[in-house]
C-alpha cells in the first residue's frame, strides 16, 4: 500500500496521521455546552431554519440558562410527514419541512389549537378544496418563526417536564403540559423574536 503524504515527524516521533479524538457527540458524549447540529433534509424537503437562527434563540427565549439545564443538544433534522418536531433523550429535533410548504388538509383541531398563534404570525389560512379540512398558506418567514417561537418551545417544554419531575427521566405531563408551557410564554418569545430581527 503507498501512501500519497508521509506521515510527519516531531521530536524523533511519528505523529500520527488522523486525528483519534472522538468527536462532540450529543448522544454520547458528555460536554459544556448544548451542540446543534444539521442533518441532510432528505429528498422533498428543506431546512428553513439555520444554526445560527437556533442559538439566537438562546438569546431570545427568557431564563433560557435555567430552563436549558440538563438539555444537551438540538438537531435541525431531516424532514418527517409526521411531525415537525420532538424532544428524546434530552435532544430537541426541529425537523425539516416540506419543499412546498402550502398545507391542505389540516384538520379543524389543529387550526383551532393554532389560531392564536396563526393570528400573531399573520398566517393565511381557510376553507380547503376538500371538505372538512383547511388549508394554511405558510410563507418561509412565518413557517420559520412557526417552528422556532411555537414548535421549539413545545419541545422545550416537554423537556421543562423531564427536568422538574422528580426522578428527572420520563416526561410525564405529557402533550398537554409541554402545549400549555409553551402558549404561557409565546406572546413574550414573539416580542422579543421581532425586537431581536426587527420585524
Amino acid at each position: 500500500m503507498y501512501r500519497r503524504t508521509a506521515p510527519k515527524v516531531r521530536n524523533g516521533k511519528v505523529l500520527k496521521k488522523n486525528n483519534w479524538q472522538q468527536s462532540p457527540n450529543m448522544f454520547y458524549t458528555r460536554h459544556n455546552e448544548i451542540l446543534v447540529e444539521k442533518e441532510r433534509a432528505g429528498k422533498g424537503y428543506k431546512h428553513l431554519i439555520r444554526k445560527q437562527e437556533v442559538y439566537d434563540m438562546f438569546k431570545i427565549i427568557p431564563e433560557w440558562k435555567k430552563l436549558a439545564y440538563g438539555l444537551d443538544g438540538i438537531v435541525l433534522g431531516q424532514g418527517s410527514k409526521h411531525s415537525l418536531g420532538y424532544y428524546n433523550w434530552s435532544v430537541i429535533t426541529l425537523h425539516a419541512w416540506e419543499t412546498e410548504i402550502i398545507w391542505d388538509n389540516v384538520s379543524e383541531s389543529f387550526i383551532e389549537e393554532h389560531q392564536y398563534i396563526f393570528d400573531m404570525l399573520g398566517i393565511t389560512y381557510g376553507a380547503s378544496h376538500e371538505k372538512g379540512y383547511y388549508r394554511v398558506e405558510f410563507a418561509e418567514d412565518s413557517a420559520k418563526a412557526f417552528s422556532l417561537i411555537h414548535v421549539f418551545l413545545h419541545e422545550l417544554g416537554h423537556h421543562v417536564d423531564k427536568m422538574t419531575s422528580k426522578r428527572r427521566m420520563y416526561c410525564g405531563r405529557g402533550e398537554a403540559f409541554a402545549e400549555a408551557w409553551a402558549n404561557e410564554r409565546l406572546a413574550e418569545v414573539y416580542r422579543n423574536y421581532c425586537k431581536f430581527y426587527r420585524l
